[in-house]
């Protein structure tokens, strides 16, 4: 009888730890997973043009976190890094839905219909962005460059001065200020500029956002702006 009790014990034991296994194991599954070191690694990868790595990275850290708004920012960043302005979008859109005051968000969206030669609409998103927070030094900068190319140079030369003063090491915003130091024929503050840029950009991509030659207006109008939350038909 001994025997048959110990074996009855042995066989409970070995039934509790396998019908606990499986229940333990599902809820390590479950556990949401902490996203801040692919969005840290994504973002760095951004500074030294690995758009494609950054991508990988930034898309993970959505899927384990689809709610983190600096996962969705940062791939965001990266697409439009890569010129991939509609997933770039709908990216900062969904920040967007759920936070439309992210001056971030704005500022983003503001930059891709920039690219895409939609001057008005993004003018409308620079705006945005500013009147949740003045000291979004993206929407800044965007909006320097949209007044360089509208011919607004006195603006454009004040709002670049801004950007660089609040983000002096941001190679795109060096390189903007030289362009439109050049356009109003301050040279040497141009110069400087440059001698800047090329001082902080080593390693660093030059394909940047900001520092493009222009608007690319090879791509068709689209929807965009039109659904894009806190972005009446006012602002555009």
């Amino acid at each position: 009888m001994r025997w048959t009790w110990n074996s009855f014990l042995l066989a409970l034991a070995f039934s509790v730890c396998f019908a606990t296994f499986p229940a333990n194991a599902s809820e390590t599954q479950t556990t949401p997973i902490d996203p801040t070191e692919d969005v840290e690694r994504g973002l760095k990868a951004i500074r030294v043009g690995r758009y494609e790595h950054a991508v990988e990275r930034l898309e993970r850290a959505v899927t384990s976190a689809p709610d983190s708004v600096p996962a969705q920012l940062g791939l965001a960043w990266a697409y439009l890094k890569m010129r991939q302005f509609g997933p770039c979008v709908r990216q900062a859109v969904k920040v967007l839905e759920k936070a439309p005051e992210n001056a971030r968000a704005h500022a983003i969206v503001g930059v891709a219909l920039m690219r895409i030669g939609f001057l008005p609409e993004a003018a409308g998103s620079f705006d945005a962005a500013l009147r949740s927070d003045s000291g979004e030094v993206l929407a800044i900068a965007g909006r320097a460059e949209l007044d360089l190319y509208v011919g607004n140079l006195a603006e454009s030369l004040r709002r670049s001065r801004d950007a660089v003063a609040r983000s002096p090491r941001e190679p795109d915003f060096l390189y903007l200020l030289g362009q439109t130091a050049s356009r109003q024929e301050r040279y040497e503050e141009a110069a400087d500029a440059y001698e800047r840029f090329l001082g902080v950009a080593e390693d660093i991509d030059f394909g940047s956002p900001i520092a493009d030659p222009g608007p690319d207006r090879s791509v068709p109008p689209t929807q965009w702006a039109k659904s894009i939350p806190g972005e009446g038909a006012e602002e555009r």
